[in-house]
């Protein structure tokens, strides 16, 4: 009987989850991971740095959590109840789009902040995953454009005592 109630309990809190986050429970939960091993890491990494473990940055990680999770349900829940007019016959659902922008920038945030926390670790594979990242998300005129102009100023500049 045991076996029977408790997932009959679990039920509407799930079902809640979906309609009013739009995201599917094991969604979530993975999503509320993403902000626990930040934290979990952010704690090592200060620790490896010598710095005292604050209280403050866990109220940063629920603020910010709160703070994303009160968006999404706010997008997904005008998404569902708008009806957004058709431009040249194809539905636009606008609130839709920002919604799934929203969790991808907010799950990547994390896992480049868990990133970030694994390199100040001491972890290799985070380092070079950070500087792969860092290299396409700066593009062609990021980064690489930088150095250029960077070395053509200190070559200009090397050059004009000369003349």
């Amino acid at each position: 009987m045991i076996k029977l109630v408790v997932p009959l309990l679990m039920i509407p809190p799930l079902e809640l989850l979906d309609r009013v986050l739009g995201l599917h429970p094991l969604v979530f939960i993975a999503f509320l991971m993403l902000y626990f091993i930040d934290w979990i890491t952010g704690i090592s990494a200060a620790k490896s740095r010598g710095e005292e473990v604050l209280s403050k940055k866990l109220d940063r990680i629920v603020v910010s959590f709160v703070m994303y999770a009160s968006l999404l349900a706010i997008f997904h829940i005008f998404s569902v109840e708008y009806k957004w007019p058709a431009a040249f016959g194809i539905e636009v659902n606008f609130a839709s789009a920002v919604f799934f922008g929203l969790f991808s920038v907010s799950s990547l945030k994390q896992f480049y902040s868990i990133l970030e926390n694994r390199r100040d670790i001491g972890d290799k594979t985070a380092k070079v995953a950070i500087m792969a990242i860092d290299y396409f998300m700066t593009g062609k005129w990021g980064m690489i454009w930088k150095l250029i102009k960077d070395k053509a100023a200190k070559d200009e500049a090397e050059k004009k005592p000369t003349e």
